[in-house]
Formats: C-alpha cells, structure tokens, sequence
C-alpha cells in the first residue's frame, strides 16, 4: 500500500479534500521501458498552509504537494506514486508546520 501521508493514499485524499486525482495526468509513456535519471530539486516555499515538509498523516505537507504534481506531470508512474523509496526520495532537511524556506533541496529518480 501507499505511503499513509501520501495523497496516493486515498483516505489522505479524502480527508484532505485533494479529488480528481488523475484529471491533470500527463501520461508520457509509451510502453517501451524508460532510465530514470537522478534529478535534484532546488526549491522555495512559504509553509503557512503546511503541516511541514515530509509527509505526515492527516497533514498537508510539501513533500505531498511535490510528489502529486511530479505525479500529475508524469515524472512518476501510478506503480511509484506514494512509494517514496521506489524513487530514492531524499530531502536535505525538514521544516516543522509553519515554516518557511528558500533553499531547500531534494534528489529523486525520474
């Protein structure tokens, strides 16, 4: 099963109010095998709204938020959505609810 604090989980999505889960899908498949590719994200976000950074159940999170609109774009396949450690998901720190940050940086396999 999914990662509980991801959206993937779909008691997540419920309780956060997150639906339409597959409408902005961007499928880039085209059935021939792919090579993910380490890519680092360099990112910056005001966390008001944010239960933190790394996924939490029943929270709103930023690692949540990334990971759906990695997912929505097609940078992750529906097999490793809300499955962290399929994509060698790694943050360089976390941030509690509330918290603010400029450089933050991330590495996954894509």
């Amino acid at each position: 099963p999914a990662h509980l604090g991801s959206y993937a989980n779909e008691a997540q999505r419920e309780l956060l109010g997150i639906s339409n889960l597959d409408e902005n899908r961007i499928e880039i498949a085209d059935g021939t095998n792919t090579v993910k590719r380490k890519i680092a994200l360099f990112l910056g976000f005001l966390g008001t709204k944010y239960g933190g950074f790394q996924v939490n159940v029943g929270q709103r999170t930023l690692q949540g938020e990334i990971e759906l609109a990695l997912y929505r774009a097609g940078m992750l396949s529906a097999l490793n959505f809300g499955h962290p450690h399929k994509y060698s998901w790694s943050s360089s720190a976390r941030t509690d609810k509330g918290v603010h940050a400029c450089a933050q940086v991330c590495s996954l396999k894509v």
